[in-house]
């Protein structure tokens, strides 16, 4: 069979391809035919604030754990460098000097070397009463003048077990003094315990009954309430600190009713570091309002709550009749 088609009866068609028409990509010519809209672009920039106040705490309680662990770790070098000077002494401790004990002029005073008259682990003050006597540096320092903060550190007999002048400051300590206008920067933060080797052998003299309380000059004092219960050195509040020895005063024979002198310090949410005689280091966290976030500091204040106040008295010196470690826990 054949089948003839007339030219007439052909149409000739031209087959277009289906496209499915974007609304998004459909702009006014010179536009860029793609984006975002409105609503997307708040609901990215929601999400953004929702990750970020997520985030936000999180990385400051890293930030502050790493400044904990930094404090701690300095503080251990520094109760390295005790426990080696008083290995090579015949195991007699470092003598700690008081305010008053604070008579040198200068950290080059022939009286603070070895057998000096003031010589001790850290001299000089950081007390605002100190700083018109040039024992702290202006912040605005010449980069070629000496820091005479650090240079009364270097000053100390077991600054050369350690060789840092940073690791006497707590890394979370930005305290200074103002005086006429110009700023000092404290460089140190930590005291040590007024009962360890008190220059002199005095022991705290506000107490009318610290001759019924221990003074440790030499490790085989440290039996009650033992080395791993005395404690050695802390961070004290910058609002409190001045020379390097620190007192927590019993005031009784019974330890029934201890006052603060000095405050420890709170750098580390309520916390402070903290060393022992047998070189383990803490952050000891408080809860006595009478110490936490006190812009100025008198002395002589009875705890206010809790028992923190007892349990630093208890490491800090022990009855000479006790037998046994029986401060709080």
């Amino acid at each position: 069979m054949c089948i003839i088609l007339s030219s007439a009866n052909i149409v000739k068609t031209t087959s277009v391809p289906s496209v499915e028409m974007n609304p998004r990509t459909v702009g006014v010519a010179g536009r860029n035919p793609a984006g975002f809209t409105l609503i997307e672009l708040l609901v990215v920039i929601a999400v953004v604030a929702v990750l970020a106040a997520m985030l936000v705490p999180g990385l400051a309680r890293g930030n502050q754990q790493s400044e904990a662990d930094q404090c701690l770790a300095s503080l251990r070098q520094l109760s390295q460098a005790w426990l080696m000077y008083n290995s090579d002494n015949g195991g007699n401790f470092v003598p700690n000097g008081s305010e008053g004990s604070q008579g040198a002029d200068n950290p080059l005073s022939p009286d603070l070397i070895p057998g000096g008259l003031f010589a001790q682990w850290c001299p000089g003050r950081q007390d605002a009463e100190a700083t018109p006597i040039s024992e702290l540096s202006p912040i605005n320092l010449a980069p070629d003048a000496p820091n005479v903060g650090w240079e009364w550190i270097r000053a100390g007999l077991i600054y050369r077990y350690v060789n840092n002048v940073q690791v006497y400051k707590c890394p979370s300590d930005q305290s200074y003094n103002t005086v006429g206008g110009v700023v000092y920067p404290h460089v140190r933060s930590r005291s040590m315990n007024g009962w360890v080797q008190p220059l002199g052998g005095a022991s705290w003299s506000g107490g009318s009954d610290d001759a019924k309380l221990r003074v440790y000059t030499k490790e085989t004092d440290l039996t009650v309430p033992g080395a791993a219960n005395t404690w050695l050195m802390i961070d004290e509040n910058p609002n409190s600190i001045n020379d390097a020895w620190f007192i927590a005063d019993p005031s009784d024979p019974s330890f029934a009713g201890p006052e603060w002198i000095d405050c420890p310090a709170s750098y580390h949410n309520n916390g402070a570091g903290i060393s022992f005689t047998d070189g383990h280091v803490q952050i000891k966290k408080w809860t006595d309002q009478a110490i936490l976030n006190n812009p100025v500091w008198t002395g002589l204040v009875p705890p206010h709550n809790g028992n923190d106040c007892l349990w630093l008295c208890s490491r800090s010196t022990a009855l000479k009749t006790a037998t046994t470690f029986t401060g709080p826990p």
